[in-house]
Parts: C-alpha cells; structure tokens; sequence
C-alpha cells in the first residue's frame, strides 16, 4: 500500500486506515485505499483510453482447483441448509442486520 499511495509515504502513516476494518466502497475512496468505484464495462473502457485501444478483449481465469475444499462447494446447484423466509414470518422486506425478538410465553 505504501509504494501504491503516495498519500501515505510511511506505514505509521498508513496504520490508522489499515487495521483489519472492512471499508464500504465511498469509503475506502475516501480513505484513498482505493481509485474509484465501477463497473467492470467502466474500467475496461477507462483502461483503454492510455493504451489507445477502440476495442480489447477480456480474458479471465478461473482456478478450477481451489475452490473444492468442502463438500458444500462441490455440489452443482445452491444448497440451503436452513431457508427461513423472514418476510412472511416477521414482516421484514429489506436486507440488513434485524434484532428478532420473541418473548417466552
């Protein structure tokens, strides 16, 4: 991080943003952890504008080998060990951290 940022010349300078937190993405921007935040058809297009390039092609590698270390992640389709549909349930229709409470009878 230090060669890359010259925002934070020293580790000393660059401890206080990299203690093991997790960044939202606006956030890392503003912490300047990061150059932005896109889409990938965005910086495929940013990326050929130095280059000089109208057209690129993307190539990706997928590792077939490291991604098989349990028995869930072998299986072809999802797997749900336990489905609970909190909408019906409780009422909740967004995603987020919810304190579900139920007393005891």
């Amino acid at each position: 991080m230090v060669e890359g940022r010259p925002e934070y010349k020293t580790k000393v300078e660059l401890r206080p943003v990299a203690d093991g937190r997790i960044y939202t993405p606006s956030e890392a921007v503003s912490a300047n952890l990061v150059d932005g935040v896109a889409y990938l058809d965005e910086v495929i297009a940013k990326a050929k504008r130095p280059a000089g390039l109208a057209q690129a092609k993307v190539i990706t590698y997928n590792r077939t080998s490291g991604h098989n270390r349990n028995i869930y992640s072998k299986l072809p389709m999802q797997l749900n060990l336990l489905n609970i549909n909190l909408r019906n349930i409780f009422g909740v229709s967004q995603p987020g951290f919810h304190y579900l409470w139920m007393p005891a009878n």
